[in-house]
């Protein structure tokens, strides 16, 4: 039987190629459609695992994806926080805004805002600067990789931001004190690092400011239950 089919396949040379061609390209197909949904797959949860340190994020339940913003009750935290198991929670702004360089040209921006005590969830690799720099009156970070692509003056000789320029933001002058590398994300916009408190004060109006809140579990609490008592507590 197999000899019979060998000589069926063998038998008529150009479908042969033809039918081997077919398959190669078929293959193909596969390998790169499975490999562009699996860089976008990574590049979506990108921000997520640059921001590592803590073990639940405490979101609206409506959230659909990280740069999905609905915003919280400044409440929430201390709910968090007195919740059995939790070692410590930390506020967390994030939002796309409206940005202006030195040279006039506008740029569209995600400002992330880090708790000013400990400014936990900040960037993972520091280029220039460190991230205690945030302290400083108007300081932000910048993705160094970024700069040159959206963070780029046309005018004045044309170049990218760089430590010591000043942006405005929403109409807020701000200070590059540092720049940072990240893994490639989904959204090309580029992310800026600044204080929570400052972030708020950048923001456009609300009610409500606060978008995710980090915790981190004490040592030996079941993750899970955890997750159940602040969900009871929180919403």
């Amino acid at each position: 039987m197999y000899v019979i089919a060998l000589k069926m396949l063998f038998g008529d040379w150009l479908k042969y190629l033809g039918l081997i061609v077919g398959i190669a390209f078929a293959s193909l197909l596969i390998c790169q459609q499975a490999s562009i949904f699996l860089g976008l797959t990574l590049q979506t949860g990108s921000f997520i695992r640059d921001t590592s340190q803590g073990d639940l994020w405490v979101m609206d339940p409506q959230v659909r994806f990280s740069q999905d913003s609905h915003p919280l009750r400044d409440t929430i935290v201390q709910q968090t926080r007195g919740v059995a198991g939790v070692e410590w929670a930390v506020p967390l702004y994030q939002a796309f805004t409206r940005g202006q360089l030195a040279d006039g040209s506008r740029i569209t921006l995600i400002l992330v805002g880090l708790d000013d005590a400990t400014l936990m969830g900040g960037p993972p690799l520091m280029e220039q600067g460190a991230l205690t720099d945030l302290r400083r009156d108007r300081g932000v970070l910048i993705d160094a990789a970024k700069a040159a692509q959206n963070l780029y003056m046309k005018q004045g000789g044309g170049r990218e931001l760089r430590v010591g320029d000043h942006l405005s933001i929403n109409d807020n002058d701000a200070v590059v004190v540092g720049s940072y590398h990240a893994r490639d994300s989904f959204f090309w916009d580029p992310v800026i690092y600044t204080t929570y408190s400052r972030a708020l004060q950048w923001a456009p109006r609300e009610r409500n400011l606060l978008s995710f809140v980090l915790v981190k579990v004490k040592p030996g609490a079941d993750l899970d239950q955890v997750r159940r008592a602040i969900e009871r507590k929180t919403g």
